[in-house]
């Protein structure tokens, strides 16, 4: 499944121009590989969903914002 019109419809509008898309390559120790449609980076969860100690954390292929 590909990004589509209801994942965009889902982000805040006001916040679209400060705001990267990126889909998960590789999870390895709390630490991600994504790729946006410029560049591949790594990146983290945010603090805040840690610190929440959510229950489900992306995983290869999702999604991310």
């Amino acid at each position: 499944m590909g990004w589509s019109n209801f994942f965009f419809s889902q982000l805040p509008f006001k916040q679209l121009d400060s705001l990267r898309v990126a889909r998960v390559l590789r999870v390895d120790r709390g630490r991600y590989r994504v790729i946006t449609v410029d560049e591949e980076l790594t990146a983290t969860v945010a603090g805040r969903l840690r610190h929440e100690g959510a229950e489900h954390y992306p995983t290869v292929g999702d999604w991310v914002v």
